[in-house]
């Protein structure tokens, strides 16, 4: 049976638009290694979609890619997807991605997803102004996505959620390593403030061996 994989992929400002493009080389992934891609992108990432596809097609792997709060998880026009208490339970037995601010503080622990990766805090990231018109080719930002995107790049590599998570850590810390011993990468130095905070409130929570 072909894994389901939802991802929602909103686009209504500059911080959705950087997470929309950096997703779309975990979409392709996914789709070369035959998985059922089920993305809600732009103003399909609205809740009446994604609570249908989850309901319907209970993908095993969901990925949110947007704005959040620690209870709530948003869409395009920062529509609420998910909130706990009132819809989580869509999230049952699922291995949960979420790229979002704050949502690993109550909804993530709370929720009885099988496993929850996320960000108890903001997720933070720079953006060159001079690149943002293509966040690909962002300098500033790939350190951030490189390492964030390492989560599901493992998953979709039949890692555990535990073992996709210290993935991703390790990936944080090797640009944080790279960036202060200097050389080629000497002036991104101000980015490491902000490396080290997104690299420490990543957590996950439930079953690792998800």
């Amino acid at each position: 049976m072909r894994l389901n994989f939802l991802i929602t992929t909103p686009e209504h400002d500059l911080v959705t638009f950087y997470l929309s493009k950096w997703a779309k080389e975990l979409i392709e992934i996914a789709k070369q290694k035959g998985v059922n891609v089920l993305e809600c992108s732009r103003d399909r990432a609205i809740k009446k979609t994604v609570e249908g596809i989850l309901s319907k097609t209970n993908p095993k792997l969901v990925m949110f890619n947007g704005h959040g709060s620690e209870d709530s998880l948003f869409g395009h026009g920062n529509e609420t997807l998910i909130t706990l208490g009132q819809n989580d339970a869509l999230l049952n037995d699922k291995i949960v991605y979420a790229r979002a601010c704050k949502s690993a503080a109550k909804l993530g622990k709370d929720c009885k997803a099988d496993a929850y990766i996320g960000y108890e805090k903001k997720f933070k990231f720079w953006i060159n102004d001079f690149a943002s018109a293509n966040p690909l080719n962002d300098n500033f930002a790939k350190p951030f996505f490189e390492a964030s995107n390492q989560v599901i790049k493992s998953l979709l590599n039949g890692r555990t959620a535990g073992d996709s998570y210290a993935r991703s850590q390790e990936t944080w810390q090797q640009w944080i390593d790279r960036i202060e011993r200097g050389n080629e990468l000497e002036d991104l130095q101000f980015l490491l403030p902000l490396l080290n905070f997104d690299k420490e409130v990543q957590k996950v929570h439930g079953n690792e061996n998800a």
